[in-house]
């Protein structure tokens, strides 16, 4: 009997140790997830700067085709993004480089824009009004 008490915490042991840093199936994949809250976060921008500023439209409404259209241009779901999401906010030493990245590109976005100004709207939004 005590034998197998000592194999069973041995067990729960090793099967603990797993690797915390490990991407678990049905979480989007850092440059992916990157890719996709990077035009999440621009959409926002947008709703907030223009939208919202325009009376005859509904910004959650906006807000949410603008969403739909980004999960379809990346082809993810919704569910998939806010669980990646919530993965990533609950272990920052994946979501800090992930976030680096997205600042430096922000501000190189920033500085090589010819007109001096930093467009808000997602670049599959640009894409369709061309």
């Amino acid at each position: 009997m005590r034998l197998k008490k000592i194999v069973f915490i041995a067990a729960l042991f090793l099967f603990s140790c797993g690797n915390k840093n490990e991407i678990p199936k049905g979480i989007l994949k850092p440059a992916k997830m990157q890719t996709v809250l990077w035009d999440i976060l621009r959409e926002d921008a947008f709703t907030n700067d223009f939208i919202k500023k325009d009376s005859a439209k509904k910004p959650e409404a906006e807000s949410v085709k603008l969403q739909q259209r980004i999960f379809a241009m990346h082809k993810v779901t919704k569910a998939e993004f806010y669980d990646s999401y919530k993965f990533y906010l609950n272990h920052t030493e994946l979501l800090q480089p992930l976030l680096d990245s997205m600042i430096a590109k922000a501000e190189k976005n920033k500085y090589s824009d010819t007109k001096g100004k930093l467009t808000t709207l997602p670049d599959s939004v640009i894409e369709k009004l061309k």
